[in-house]
């Protein structure tokens, strides 16, 4: 959506006594979203990217199973 639309859409809002709030989220799901997100899609396999606790991965999703590889590495799963 470009810039313009945005600022319609905001203005809209506004006009209507919307409240705006700025907030940040980092991007990363909590435990409890991966959970939910597993028991949704139920994938044969679990990577474990960008985390320093991805052996905790195995004990957290004891039905699945989880693949650990390290950074450049491929393979089949």
């Amino acid at each position: 959506m470009p810039k313009s639309y945005t600022k319609k859409f905001i203005d809209y809002l506004r006009k209507r006594k919307f409240t705006q709030y700025d907030i940040h989220t980092s991007g990363h799901a909590d435990i409890g979203a991966l959970k939910q997100m597993v028991e949704a899609i139920k994938p044969k396999a679990i990577v474990p990217i960008h985390t320093f606790n991805a052996n905790d991965y195995q004990r957290i999703f004891a039905l699945n199973s989880v693949v650990l590889m390290n950074d450049g590495e491929v393979r089949q799963v």
